[in-house]
């Protein structure tokens, strides 16, 4: 029985290490190769388990479809910052925050920003 047990800690503990390594990875590549882009809220729902809200990202001249989950408040119809991976525009990998109008009058690059855009 205590065999058992140890085969099981084990497999948890394998499980829990690969769970962290993946997540260390993704974080470490957002910040290295990730860019900033402009997202639209077109949908935004609370239930009693948090909010589903839908943005539209738009990168490289294509507009990505992205339903993301949690318990923030989104405006539907304002833009905001989203920092993403180029070879996974699908997916948020952080929402900076509202973004000005400032920004939203810039050109949008091709490839999105490498940094976060000001208004000078």
């Amino acid at each position: 029985m205590k065999k058992d047990n140890i085969y099981k800690l084990i497999a948890v503990s394998g499980f829990a290490l690969l769970a962290i390594s993946i997540y260390l990875y993704y974080k470490t590549s957002l910040d290295k190769k990730g860019i900033y882009t402009l997202a639209k809220c077109v949908n935004w729902e609370a239930d009693s388990e948090g909010s589903t809200s839908v943005f539209d990202i738009y990168f490289s001249g294509k507009t990505y479809h992205v339903k993301t989950t949690g318990n923030y408040e989104y405006a539907i119809g304002k833009m905001y910052i989203v920092k993403i991976l180029p070879s996974n525009p699908n997916q948020i990998g952080k929402l900076i925050g509202e973004a000005s109008d400032c920004i939203i009058e810039k050109p949008l690059p091709e490839g999105g920003w490498k940094n976060l855009p000001d208004c000078k």
